[in-house]
């Protein structure tokens, strides 16, 4: 559980990474957004990503949605993982022992 949980926080999703914006590199929000990259080509091509290397980021860029969507539902995944080793760990079955890593 705690492998898929992880694996959605970086931005994989059924083996694929969904769009730029939730790639592990985080090029999008990490490099054209910090000003460190220019997402290239022309304003035509991807004008969401226009918007995130202006700072000018709307509700309906979807690639803000998708990262949103991606780590929140990451996060879920972990609590979900969290909640299941605490009935693991107080039930009466076998245990995971404090020095397993």
């Amino acid at each position: 559980m705690l492998t898929g949980a992880y694996g959605l926080v970086n931005g994989n999703v059924n083996g694929t990474w969904g769009n730029y914006s939730s790639a592990p590199s985080q090029w999008l929000f990490g490099e054209v957004g910090a000003d460190n990259a220019h997402k290239g080509s022309n304003n035509g091509d991807q004008p969401n990503m226009n918007q995130v290397e202006l700072h000018d980021v709307s509700t309906t860029n979807d690639n803000t949605e998708i990262m949103w969507n991606r780590y929140y539902e990451g996060i879920a995944r972990c609590n979900n993982t969290l909640r299941l080793l605490k009935v693991v760990q107080g039930g009466s079955g076998d245990k995971l022992s404090d020095t397993r890593g």
